[in-house]
């Protein structure tokens, strides 16, 4: 269990280009990749100042969107990838808006952390899917996804390179936007990869491994300019 602890000690800008990338996708990482990751993180870090010290639960209320504390994540235990929040937002008069907290798989994912030695309260680790998915929320609200808002980042095809939207980039702006509300704790991307190596989804090694390399491809980017 040493090997996981390690990872608290990783940057914010090396969880972010990771959950750009997908974890697995990170061979294919380039500048415009590192570019993207780091504009999603500021696109957070920035609505986080708007809303420092705000009742987020109340503030969803106050934006017509419903707040659920549920029990068991769709799919139950046996699914293959176990939602522990959801934002649902449809702009039409009549479209549900709700924001869904699993209880129960937060509960889960907070023995992991436990079990691996991670101190971190109950009350913490639902704040920080609470603040994920209100930034989804003001995503959706507003129409302005942060996939559209960042520098596209090089796909390449069967037909060459074209540049794209990073359909990553929410996720690292809502985490940043989650870390910097919280103040404290671990980072929400290095929760989710600690549950992974908790639960045997993926080893430390493998997750180790990963984070080198994107902190070597920042280290190459940031020596290029």
């Amino acid at each position: 269990m040493g090997a996981p602890l390690c990872l608290p000690y990783v940057s914010d800008d090396v969880l972010g280009l990771l959950e750009l990338m997908g974890y697995r996708g990170l061979e294919r990482a380039e500048a415009s990749d590192v570019v993207a990751a780091r504009e999603a993180a500021l696109l957070g870090r920035g609505e986080a100042a708007c809303w420092v010290g705000c009742s987020l639960d109340s503030e969803l209320v106050e934006m017509g969107v419903e707040v659920r504390w549920l029990g068991a994540a769709p799919g139950g235990d046996g699914a293959s990838v176990r939602v522990a929040a959801l934002a649902t937002y449809d702009p039409r008069p009549s479209g549900a808006r709700r924001v869904d907290l699993y209880l129960g798989e937060i509960s889960r994912k907070h023995k992991v952390l436990l079990g691996m030695g991670v101190e971190m309260g109950l009350d913490d680790l639902v704040g920080l899917h609470l603040a994920h998915e209100f930034y989804h929320v003001l995503e959706f609200s507003r129409g302005q996804r942060a996939a559209g808002l960042v520098p596209k980042v090089r796909v390449h095809g069967l037909l060459g390179a074209r540049l794209r939207p990073p359909r990553r980039a929410g996720e690292v702006a809502a985490h940043a936007f989650a870390r910097a509300l919280a103040g404290h704790g671990p980072h929400p991307a290095l929760v989710d990869a600690l549950v992974l190596v908790g639960s045997g989804v993926v080893s430390a090694e493998a997750l180790l491994e990963r984070a080198a390399r994107a902190r070597d491809l920042l280290d190459t980017c940031l020596a290029c300019g």
